[in-house]
């Protein structure tokens, strides 16, 4: 796909980079900046997640859906369409040293089993080293960095355009009512051919704890952090924190909330489940100081707000 305006993201900003991207597609002039200055108030945000970037895009007058559980065949029947996809996906420049990576899917060639995307960030296989025009990398790597999240993806585009997607989301099965469901079965496939795949483990986690069946969700991600997840993992995706609060396992939160803090101080889902720990534990005051935090990096985020709202007067 052509006439995508491609800019190299500044520091931590790849949501907003990329989304920048998506939009240009559709002829909006708004770049990274703008889109940042909304979504990542605090310059050392670490992560924006998906369903920001779906509000964002809403409030710019698109039509957006976030959904998991995607697949190849999938991605090829968007972009044949004339749609490119927003793909939440690991990134690994260094052994050990993994982390959450946007990137824009506009193509592919099954001669040579390869994607072409728009990157923010990663140079590598640059399809032109004179104008951009994406990089190209193998099926295979794309499947195992998309899956450590849960094949989480993004879709933006006109309204006149929604009878199309849905046409097509129809024909996949891929809809909202049933990916979660399907996204469990995959996982338990996977599962059935190797039991120690912690992303398999964790993925199922995330998929029951969104069916609202948070004690196998907890026993699942159990699972995965026994075997080993990257350490970076909990600065994107939030399972274990909601299954572990709903099953009363509130030292278990305010331990998680503990790792990921001693390393960086810049998420607010972070402080967010700490507060709902602390709260549910008695220290209305903790949990005050926690959601204050969260707010403090992000104003707008709304469960903090409706959080702070509720809490007991102080005194």
């Amino acid at each position: 796909l052509a006439g995508i305006r491609h800019e190299w993201q500044t520091w931590n900003n790849c949501g907003p980079a990329t989304l920048a991207m998506y939009l240009s597609y559709f002829g909006s002039p708004l770049d990274q900046a703008a889109i940042g200055a909304v979504l990542r108030p605090f310059p050392d945000d670490k992560n924006v997640s998906p369903y920001e970037l779906v509000d964002f895009a809403r409030g710019q007058g698109y039509e957006a859906a976030l959904l998991v559980n995607g697949n190849a065949d999938l991605l090829r029947t968007l972009v044949s369409n004339g749609l490119p996809v927003l793909l939440e996906t690991w990134h690994e420049p260094e052994p050990n040293d993994g982390l959450g990576h946007y990137r824009l899917l506009v193509g592919y060639d099954d001669a040579a089993q390869q994607w072409t995307l728009y990157d923010s960030y990663d140079a590598a296989g640059l399809v032109s080293a004179d104008d951009y025009r994406g990089i190209r990398m193998g099926y295979q790597q794309l499947a195992a960095w998309w899956k450590v999240f849960n094949r989480t993806y993004v879709l933006v585009y006109p309204s006149d355009r929604a009878p199309q997607v849905a046409a097509i989301l129809d024909d996949f099965g891929a809809d909202a009512g049933r990916m979660w469901s399907d996204a469990e079965v995959r996982a338990r496939a996977e599962l059935a051919l190797d039991g120690s795949d912690a992303f398999a483990w964790f993925n199922l986690g995330s998929s029951l704890v969104a069916q609202g069946r948070t004690g196998e969700a907890a026993a699942a991600f159990d699972q995965a952090r026994s075997l080993g997840l990257p350490w970076r993992m909990l600065w994107y995706q939030f399972g274990p924190f909601e299954a572990y609060l709903a099953e009363g396992r509130t030292q278990d939160v305010l331990a998680l909330a503990d790792e990921v803090t001693r390393i960086t101080d810049s998420i607010e889902e972070i402080y967010y489940w700490q507060a709902r720990a602390l709260l549910a534990q008695g220290d209305t005051d903790g949990a005050r100081a926690a959601v204050q935090r969260a707010l403090a990096l992000a104003p707008g985020f709304a469960p903090a707000v409706e959080l702070l709202a509720v809490l007991p007067p102080t005194g």
